[in-house]
Parts: structure tokens; C-alpha cells; sequence
């Protein structure tokens, strides 16, 4: 039963975002929402708790050179905490850090 739920929970978040807007969403069109081994990609953890799909959860966007990498544009109601963050793998923006 728990799997039924899950796989509900997921194609309600992908239907009412639509396939096409999500893909615009992402950083790179080849972006995935499921990674490997069934895992979420950061793409769906965010798609779930944001509403869209941002490949990122830092705040707003980064230009790195011309490439833009996009991040949380506002602030949430569902917060993010992560081992890799405390590592200086990555920044969780405060949008994700502070909730409304």
C-alpha cells in the first residue's frame, strides 16, 4: 500500500506542474526526476515540497558565466537540511533554511 501512495503523491506533483514546464525548470533539459537506485533527484525533492522543479536549493539563480543555474525563488513552508551543506559541499539558500 505504501508504494501505491508514493507513486500517487509523485504523478500528482508532475501532473499539476505538467511535463513540459518541469523540463523548463530544470538547469539542463536532460535532468532527471528519479535518480538512480529509485531515488528522488534534487529536481523532485523540490518539484514535492516547492512546487517546481529548481535543480538547486540555494536562493534565486547563480550566473557562472553565462550558464544560470537556478536555485529556490521563495521562501518555503518546508524546510531542507542536509549533511553536505554542514561539509561546504553546497549552500542551502535561507529561503529553504528560514520558513514563512
Amino acid at each position: 500500500k505504501q508504494w501505491y501512495q508514493r507513486r500517487v503523491a509523485i504523478t500528482a506533483g508532475i501532473l499539476s506542474r505538467g511535463t513540459d514546464t518541469i523540463v523548463e525548470d530544470f538547469d539542463e533539459s536532460r535532468s532527471v526526476l528519479m535518480a538512480n537506485h529509485g531515488y528522488c533527484a534534487q529536481e523532485m525533492v523540490n518539484l514535492l515540497a516547492a512546487g517546481y522543479a529548481a535543480s538547486n536549493v540555494f536562493n534565486n539563480t547563480i550566473d557562472l558565466g553565462g550558464k544560470v543555474l537556478r536555485g529556490m525563488k521563495d521562501p518555503q513552508q518546508i524546510g531542507f537540511l542536509t549533511l553536505f551543506e554542514y561539509y561546504k559541499n553546497f549552500e542551502v539558500g535561507t529561503g529553504t533554511l528560514t520558513l514563512t
